[in-house]
């Protein structure tokens, strides 16, 4: 008893652990990424909005006009203003974002820089060329990104340079807007900072920024990705391990690298495992008790039942013994008295099995086989035209209808195409012809492609049969008969309209309303009784058979089927 207590709970506390493992990496690896998301979106959102910004300093017609002169006169009041103007434009476009350092502008035609923090000075008195060598080392394109720190506070930037004017081969001079890639970091730093460990942007060539671990060079994050493989893998950096994430820049050349640390997670997971570890031993200190107390107060009675039910005639002394309590008492008596019960019915039950033998026998005795009756017809008919010398009407007669009885006694096959009952339909029809001296004209309006749709058998003779005999036979002009299938909203609808006397809406509404409840109708709609319980039966209340009165005469009787 006790391994089945405790048992479950082991398998349950070690599935809980693993489940709830598993939902922590689920969660932390869709937070990760959604934090990477983030990051990756809001810097190139940054370097986006600095790209446009370059762009419309790069059409100003100041700026053009400052890195076009071959040389600027501060004594000359054109040049001063021209200055001031630049010096105003790129200082304006400096304040507009709070990552936007500051702007360069720098006219080599002229050997002048202005600058939004430092004004307008000669190239050799300006201290902040780096941009201009990282440029020089990169592939000079006409756009580029420089990753340097500021002299002044050592500040991390990155320098897009943009070559002026842009959109021609001549190139004259450079615009510069630097990028303060720490105040970025420390904004999504801040954002993120229970589960980000480091923030890294590397090209193809060198780390542009990391936020940490800035004395880790290109080989060491390259062989960090290496170790990772792909995203959400545990990498060791130091003594510690991180989850690492690479993703590709959408407006540089460049990739984001983040490292997320592992010991919020390992928290959590510590916890839980601890909390079912407890949850356990209390289970299991749990379950001995209730053992104990299961073996002494629940087993002994239950022993002494299982006894009286093995053996309920039996009254000795250890069945009397454990009657302690009303509860066991009643128990018992019920016993007693269901197991009387029980022989009872089993008498009852062997009475009417000798019944049902019987009938069965009877039935049986009764019973005639389908193929000797279409045997018997065929040799019946071989013997008519022996007789005629020839084929007659009463050969005929006997053929159309061992063919009819064939379909509608054959029991071993339930479902058939559309098309056999059809065929069904049309031996009737033709039987009909040959016994009556009226005639009836059959329309036929059948779709091709329900034909070889499965269906039950003898769903359409039995409607065809009532159509005639009770709108038909008192009708005076030539009766028509309109046979139809379509393939409606995944519905095979069948459809039998006559133009004869039709029926009243009273009774018609009755019939409807029987079938729809599926109760015996009346004598004259046996047939539709037996076709719509068979199809409910078989197809569900959603199909089944209805009528409708048709616009001129007569009755429709639709079937539908799936």
């Amino acid at each position: 008893i006790l391994i089945f207590l405790l048992l479950p709970v082991l398998i349950v506390s070690v599935y809980s652990v693993h489940t709830y493992r598993n939902l922590i990496e689920e969660e932390m690896e869709y937070l990760n990424q959604n934090t990477m998301n983030q990051v990756r979106e809001t810097v190139d959102a940054v370097f986006i909005e600095a790209e446009k910004y370059l762009f419309q300093l790069s059409n100003n017609q100041d700026i053009n006009q400052l890195i076009k002169a071959n040389g600027i006169a501060f004594s000359v009041y054109e040049d001063i203003q021209l200055s001031r103007n630049v010096i105003q434009a790129i200082t304006i476009t400096s304040f507009i974002s709070d990552y936007i350092h500051s702007v360069i502008v720098y006219a080599p035609a002229s050997g002048y820089v202005f600058s939004s923090t430092q004004g307008g000075t000669e190239i050799e008195q300006y201290d902040d060329k780096d941009w201009l060598k990282g440029w020089a080392a990169a592939d000079q394109g006409p756009r580029s990104f420089v990753a340097r720190a500021l002299p002044e506070g050592g500040e991390s930037i990155i320098s897009s340079v943009m070559r002026v004017p842009f959109s021609q081969d001549q190139h004259n001079g450079y615009i510069v807007l630097n990028i303060s890639i720490d105040k970025i970091a420390r904004q999504v730093y801040q954002n993120h900072a229970p589960i980000i460990d480091d923030i890294v942007i590397r090209d193809n060539e060198t780390v542009l920024y990391s936020m940490k671990n800035k004395d880790i060079q290109l080989s060491g994050w390259q062989a960090l990705i290496n170790q990772g493989g792909q995203n959400n893998q545990v990498v060791t950096v130091g003594r510690e391990n991180k989850y690492l994430y690479v993703t590709d820049s959408a407006v540089g050349d460049w990739q984001y690298i983040m490292l997320y640390a592992t010991t919020h997670y390992r928290q959590q997971a510590e916890r839980i495992a601890m909390f079912f570890l407890v949850l356990m031993l209390i289970s299991i200190v749990g379950a001995l008790f209730v053992s104990m107390i299961i073996a002494v107060k629940v087993y002994t009675p239950i022993q002494g039942i299982l006894d009286t039910i093995k053996n309920p005639a039996s009254s000795g002394k250890e069945q009397q013994s454990i009657m302690k309590t009303p509860e066991i008492e009643q128990i018992i008596g019920n016993i007693h008295a269901s197991s009387t019960e029980i022989t009872h019915l089993q008498a009852r039950l062997e009475q009417r099995l000798a019944l049902f033998r019987q009938a069965k026998s009877a039935a049986l005795q009764a019973q005639i086989n389908p193929h000797f009756i279409c045997n018997i017809l065929d040799s019946i008919n071989w013997l008519a035209i022996d007789l005629a010398k020839g084929e007659n009407k009463v050969s005929n007669m006997l053929v159309m209808l061992s063919d009819f009885l064939r379909i509608s006694l054959d029991t071993d096959n339930t479902m058939i195409p559309i098309e056999e009952e059809l065929n069904h339909v049309r031996i009737y029809m033709n039987m009909m012809s040959a016994c009556n001296s009226r005639s009836y004209e059959i329309v036929w309006d059948i779709d091709e492609k329900i034909k070889s749709l499965k269906t039950i058998r003898l769903i359409l003779q039995p409607i065809v049969e009532n159509a005639i005999e009770h709108g038909l036979i008192a009708y005076e002009e030539t009766g028509q008969i309109v046979i139809s299938g379509r393939l409606i909203e995944q519905k095979v609808i069948l459809s039998v309209h006559d133009n004869g006397v039709g029926m009243s809406q009273s009774d018609m509404e009755r019939l409807n309303q029987e079938m729809e409840q599926g109760y015996g109708l009346v004598a004259e709609s046996i047939g539709l009784r037996n076709i719509n319980q068979r199809i409910k039966l078989l197809y569900g209340d959603a199909y089944g058979v209805s009528l409708e009165a048709a616009a001129s005469s007569g009755v429709i009787v639709k079937i539908a089927i799936p």
